[in-house]
């Protein structure tokens, strides 16, 4: 049995070679037929067809990168100006929140204050919760929980001076500015 493998084995390898012969005769042959002229010709469409083939590519490529550049710029940018507003929305609580301080006597202007730093809380919140949104490493979303508990400490911190300053607990700056030390730690995070 085993001397019919090696014999069909042979016969296939001489078949092969057989074949490879008659495929070079074959190109011999019709390299004769043509003339020089006309194989370098052949041979030089083989290459401009080839060399237009990888420009297109090369272009197709190019765009596409192109186009992945402009959008990861833009989302960055995007995520920049919302860390931007996140930014603005904490400046203007604290500002809110230092008018509060400043105005204990006058009832008016801090219940006016107090209203203009619950709006910029409401808007700070939302401005993390955007930046969550547009966000996609999860270190960027790890920064926005953050942001989440800071505002949240600090939303707490500010409620418990106004109703101590409303009580009369706290009754003027310098007893406002002790009482809200822990405000200033807490702003710290953003």
């Amino acid at each position: 049995m085993r001397l019919g493998r090696v014999g069909a084995t042979a016969d296939v390898s001489v078949s092969l070679r057989q074949g490879l012969i008659d495929a070079y005769e074959h190109t011999v042959t019709l390299r004769s037929r043509l003339g020089l002229r006309l194989q370098l010709t052949l041979a030089l469409g083989l290459i401009s067809a080839l060399l237009i083939t990888v420009s297109v590519a090369s272009l197709i490529s190019l765009a596409h990168i192109n186009a992945t550049i402009h959008q990861t710029i833009e989302h960055e940018s995007q995520v920049s100006r919302l860390a931007y507003q996140i930014s603005t929305q904490t400046l203007l609580c604290r500002r809110y929140e230092k008018d509060l301080f400043l105005n204990l006597a006058d009832a008016t202007t801090r219940a006016d204050y107090l209203t203009k730093w619950q709006t910029a809380y409401t808007n700070l919140d939302q401005a993390i919760v955007a930046f969550d949104t547009a966000v996609t490493t999860p270190d960027d979303h790890q920064q926005a929980a953050t942001w989440r508990v800071a505002r949240q400490h600090y939303g707490t911190a500010v409620v418990q001076v106004e109703q101590a300053i409303a009580s009369g607990r706290i009754y003027d700056t310098r007893s406002g500015q002790r009482r809200s030390h822990p405000l200033q730690r807490e702003h710290s995070h953003y």
